[in-house]
């Protein structure tokens, strides 16, 4: 009966040990993920700040140059950058800007590619409402010509319920073309 008792603690304290020895790995990890998640956070409402700033300031050669390298060769952008700062009546009078979290690709456990969507939505001077839609890539390993903005969209909201309206005439698409197929 002892030697199954001394058998039996052993045996526990042999468990313990791997899971706590394990488990502070794992906490470390989560912990690292996490600290990661929030700089890629800052990083992507940052991008988002400078959008709006060139939004504000019809800033063509800033906006043009937060866009990946295969975005700016594969398109129009110059152009596209232009009819969107013609749908853009007024100064802000209230702004946000918020991103809807990092979208992670992995293989083989390790993140090969960190996408993000930030939302900036902004009523102007004029009343009008516009919510700008940025989509960029933070990291590609693959692919990093492709690091950068890949498609901006803006539209005009509609005033009672905030709903997109993607009407020819109120609705704007920058680059991204390659992406949509």
């Amino acid at each position: 009966m002892k030697r199954k008792i001394a058998l039996f603690l052993a045996a526990a304290v042999l468990l313990f040990c791997a899971f706590a020895f394990s488990g502070c790995n794992t906490v470390q990890r989560i912990a690292d993920g996490i600290r990661q998640s929030e700089e890629d956070s800052k990083t992507a409402n940052a991008q988002g700040e400078i959008v709006f700033e060139c939004f504000e300031n019809r800033d063509e050669e800033t906006l043009k140059s937060l866009f990946s390298q295969s975005v700016i060769s594969n398109g129009n952008i110059e152009e596209e950058i232009k009819e969107a700062f013609e749908l853009y009546h007024g100064n802000a009078v209230e702004y946000s800007v918020g991103n809807l979290g990092i979208n992670n690709t992995y293989d083989d456990g390790v993140v090969t590619k960190k996408g993000v969507i930030v939302n900036i939505t902004v009523t102007t001077d004029t009343g009008e409402k516009y919510r700008i839609s940025v989509r960029l890539y933070l990291s590609w390993d693959s692919e990093p010509t492709n690091i950068g903005i890949y498609v901006i969209t803006m539209c005009l909201l509609n005033y009672e319920d905030d709903v997109y309206n993607m009407e020819g005439d109120i609705y704007r698409h920058i680059g991204g073309h390659q992406f949509l197929h």
